[in-house]
């Protein structure tokens, strides 16, 4: 009955026009857009639940518009108040990652897509440990900040659930490079030496990292 509804307005207007070919093209064409390819112009919004179990912990939400019948603009945003990096270590921070996604294909039960994202995390650790300064003949106990900066592009794949028609559980996996800089505030540059990761890239530099991104969002779609 809906499909019904949809196509009868075209061939009323194509009727109008007297082109019997036009008509049979413009009905071929209405069924192709409205069964394979998801709607223009839905609005989602949603929450990030895997934002909680992530080294740097936040509350991250999400939200997405279908720009066309194939794209789609998305665009994650959290704050993170925690890193599990550091046992001590209380953080502050955000998480930015806006993302163009095409859609493969959709059935009424799921539909498949492709992404590419930019990933913005700036991020700031309290920190606490033993460090030796020039001329000194042991280690201090030292209180310094942290600051961590990670710039970078992830090419993902993932899947949307339709659990009705208005509630979505968007699952996605991504991999790339980012650039990854830490700076120690409160203490000279060089000073400390050591690390206390088993990488090493908690020491002040510029790295070449390699970025996972396991995405678990929940959304509510607006017709």
């Amino acid at each position: 009955m809906k499909i019904f509804k949809t196509i009868l307005p075209i061939v009323f207007i194509l009727a109008a026009i007297g082109s019997t070919h036009g008509q049979k093209s413009g009905i071929r064409q209405a069924r192709i857009d409205t069964s394979s390819l998801p709607e223009p112009h839905l609005i989602r919004f949603g929450i990030t639940p895997s934002s909680l179990i992530n080294e740097y912990v936040g509350l991250q939400m999400n939200g997405a518009v279908n720009v066309s019948n194939k794209f789609q603009f998305n665009l994650e945003a959290g704050w993170i108040f925690l890193t599990t990096l550091h046992s001590q270590a209380g953080a502050s921070g955000f998480r930015l990652r806006p993302a163009v996604r095409m859609y493969l294909n959709k059935t009424s039960k799921y539909q498949l897509h492709f992404s590419v994202a930019y990933n913005l995390r700036k991020t700031s650790i309290n920190r606490k440990e033993r460090i030796t300064f020039t001329g000194s003949n042991g280690s201090i106990l030292t209180d310094f900040k942290q600051d961590i900066t990670l710039k970078g592009i992830a090419y993902m794949i993932g899947v949307d659930l339709f659990a009705n028609e208005n509630l979505i559980i968007d699952l996605g996996v991504g991999l790339g490079i980012a650039n990854l800089v830490v700076a120690d505030i409160g203490i000279p540059q060089g000073v400390r030496t050591s690390s206390s990761t088993n990488t090493g890239m908690d020491l002040p530099g510029d790295y070449q990292v390699p970025l996972v991104i396991l995405n678990l969002k929940v959304q509510y779609l607006i017709h």
